[in-house]
């Protein structure tokens, strides 16, 4: 297992280091599983990222994107209501 030191700046005392120790294992293997199953540690790679909810919080690139699609979205939904109410075509009338 190769540490980097920046993962220790928080620690205050030998109890929390070990389990920076213990979870940097665990990361590890968890990694090494992953990729040892090839496409489908792949697949369950994606899948656990798209499932995050941190991706989604503004700021993030996927949240933005997010944003961006349901603002366009909504001004083409006004802008089709608008032009539908300009040209006399409502709901059921053709």
């Amino acid at each position: 297992m190769q540490a980097d030191w920046q993962h220790f700046v928080g620690s205050t005392n030998q109890r929390h280091t070990n389990v920076i120790v213990k979870r940097l294992k665990k990361a590890e293997r968890d990694s090494k599983t992953l990729h040892e199953a090839g496409w489908a540690g792949f697949a369950a790679r994606l899948t656990a990222g798209m499932a995050d909810p941190f991706v989604l919080l503004p700021g993030s690139a996927i949240g933005l994107c997010y944003m961006a699609g349901m603002a366009f979205a909504t001004l083409g939904i006004i802008g089709s209501r608008a032009w539908r109410r300009e040209h006399g075509i409502f709901r059921g009338h053709a």
